[in-house]
């Protein structure tokens, strides 16, 4: 909830270095662009395209996991 800019926003008095780590967390640019949306902003859209291209890497590191250790799932669980 903290790494999501769902209480304050992005322009708000936080450093420059972790404004740039925000760009690895998915939600960022779905709230950033929910908020333009709802508040008549321009919507942020390249927040929106770093947000699609970390989801589908996350998407396939854990599609690439799962198939490495799908033998053994089944007696780990």
């Amino acid at each position: 909830m903290f790494a999501t800019p769902s209480i304050y926003t992005q322009t708000s008095a936080l450093p420059q270095n972790v404004r740039s780590l925000l760009v690895f967390n998915p939600m960022v640019g779905l709230v950033g662009s929910f908020r333009a949306a709802a508040l008549g902003g321009a919507i942020p859209w390249a927040q929106l395209i770093a947000a699609l291209i970390v989801s589908v890497l996350i998407l396939l590191a854990g599609c690439l996991y799962f198939r490495r250790i799908e033998d053994s799932f089944a007696d780990t669980i």
